[in-house]
């Protein structure tokens, strides 16, 4: 996305965590962090019971996320950042409310099941998984929707990293220009700034100042970006893109 003045000439470094080696290792990193039950014969602690009686009712981008909280991943020195791929928005604020309201029914109940079970599952934990959530957890938003990236002050702007989802059958490419116009166009290109650059240079470390040049060469500017496309102009070949399909439009019937 973005450099460093409020220009609308300024160019857009779109860093696409699609492509990134990183969130790759990361992935992996996480799916060993949320295993099986049993790992070398040690049994389960208090917490991963608690949390496994969730699990019926969690997507699967949501059962990591809430297995790491009880296990007190993000309460260490040096907390865990997780990014969860191409959840659906309005998924992940319903689970934040339903974690946080199960959360302050184990913490504080004195009465039911919740208590019983949950009590030790949360006493070390102070904050509520919304909270942990707008600190370290992430959204890889490929092909982002244009009715999702209204809802990106609920979900957190500094938590959503835009991406082509580049080289998938649904990905915004060849047609990307049109899906960044379509989708954050009339949008305050500050905010358009940290969803496409600056949620990912921080999460993966990226140097944006060497990646200008690209940015010069090769990308949009945000001014571009903020005169947004008439959505009749673009081609019928590129509604195969999730965020480009008709009822995924903000005016949609």
């Amino acid at each position: 996305t973005s450099t460093c003045s409020t220009s609308h000439t300024r160019r857009l470094e779109c860093c696409d965590r699609s492509r990134c080696a990183r969130q790759v290792a990361c992935a992996r990193q996480v799916a060993c962090a949320t295993g099986g039950s049993r790992r070398g014969g040690q049994t389960r602690s208090s917490r991963g019971w608690a949390a496994d009686r969730r699990r019926a009712s969690l997507r699967p981008t949501a059962r990591p996320r809430w297995k790491l909280v009880v296990h007190g991943a993000d309460v260490t020195p040096q907390p865990l950042q997780f990014v969860a791929d191409v959840p659906e928005f309005e998924h992940v604020l319903d689970t934040l409310d339903e974690l946080d309201s199960f959360y302050e029914r184990m913490k504080y109940g004195t009465h039911g099941s919740e208590t019983l079970f949950g009590y030790y599952a949360t006493q070390d934990l102070p904050e509520k998984p919304s909270t942990y959530w707008k600190r370290q957890c992430h959204i890889g938003a490929s092909f982002l929707r244009p009715i999702e990236a209204d809802l990106r002050d609920k979900v957190g702007v500094e938590n959503i990293a835009w991406g082509s989802d580049y080289p998938h059958l649904e990905a915004s490419w060849p047609y990307t220009t049109e899906h960044l116009k379509n989708t954050f166009g009339g949008i305050d290109i500050d905010e358009v700034a940290q969803m496409l650059t600056y949620t990912s240079a921080k999460l993966y470390h990226f140097d944006v100042d060497k990646l200008r040049a690209l940015a010069d060469k090769h990308c949009l500017t945000a001014g571009e970006v903020f005169g947004g496309i008439d959505y009749e102009s673009i081609p019928a070949e590129a509604t195969h893109c999730p965020g480009m399909m008709k009822h995924t439009q903000r005016n949609a019937a």
